[in-house]
């Protein structure tokens, strides 16, 4: 998780490393706090040995892999905090 958080900090001053960590780690709390509530509705369709499986700790860590859909969500809410983010600099050569 840090070096995601990391990536999301580059981009912006280091006066709003605080607040990039915070936006990043809410959006992917929500996101797990979701799919487990979810497994919980699965659970009457496929039985607790397998929602318990989808629960363990590298499932819901492979969950996490690719999430595009959340770095567009984290995006967004740091435009909204923040501001866009910085462009990079160009090499004068």
């Amino acid at each position: 998780m840090a070096h995601i958080i990391a990536d999301f900090q580059k981009d912006y001053s280091g006066t709003a490393a605080n607040k990039v960590r915070d936006i990043v780690e809410q959006v992917y709390k929500e996101t797990m706090s979701a799919r487990v509530a979810h497994s919980e509705e699965m659970m009457s369709l496929v039985g607790r040995k397998v929602v318990d499986d989808m629960r363990s700790p590298m499932s819901l860590t492979m969950s996490l892999l690719g999430m595009f859909a959340e770095d567009a969500v984290i995006r967004q809410r740091l435009v909204q905090a923040i501001g866009r983010r910085r462009v990079p600099q160009k090499d004068a050569a």
